[in-house]
Parts: C-alpha cells; structure tokens; sequence
C-alpha cells in the first residue's frame, strides 16, 4: 500500500458519521471511498474495493443522493456536485 492510500485509509477510518457533532457524510466522504475503490481494484485486491464502493453506495443513500426531494434545499453548485457523484457511482457500479 502506497503512502497516499494509507494516509487516506486512517483518514476515512477517523470518520464518525454517527456521532453528535457531525452532521451526517460529505460528498468528500463518499468520493475518499471511490478513490480507495479505485485503489484497491488497481492493486487487484477485488474484495477490499468490493467493500469501497459499498461503503461509497450506503453513503450517498444516507445522504439522499438517490432522492430527487433532497436536491430542492441545496444550492446549484451543491445540485451539480452531488448529481455528478450519483452519476460517477452509478457507471462504476454497473
């Protein structure tokens, strides 16, 4: 594992989506996950990219990507962003 990724790595697994203080994910949340898919299945390691982009998915389901409604109270610039995302998982998920 490169230096970037195992940076990245203790930075995601510092996450608390849960906890008080945080709101819920980011879309920087969900696009670390898609870098360290994109890690991992570089590297051939198929189940650990598996779990990535599982991870990446469940975020943007709790963050509402996948629901129209959710873009009504956000600014066009945060529209685009997060439909860009659900668009790049979607083709990555396919």
């Amino acid at each position: 594992m490169n230096n970037l990724t195992r940076r990245t790595c203790a930075a995601a697994s510092q996450l608390d989506w849960m906890g008080a203080p945080v709101s819920g994910p980011t879309l920087e949340d969900i696009m670390t996950s898609v870098f360290l898919f994109g890690c991992h299945f570089c590297k051939n390691t198929h189940n650990a990219a598996k779990v990535r982009l599982r991870v990446a998915a469940a975020l943007a389901e709790v963050m509402g990507l996948y629901d129209p409604a959710s873009y009504e109270r956000v600014s066009a610039d945060e529209k685009d962003c997060r439909a860009r995302t659900l668009v790049v998982l979607t083709v990555i998920e396919r």
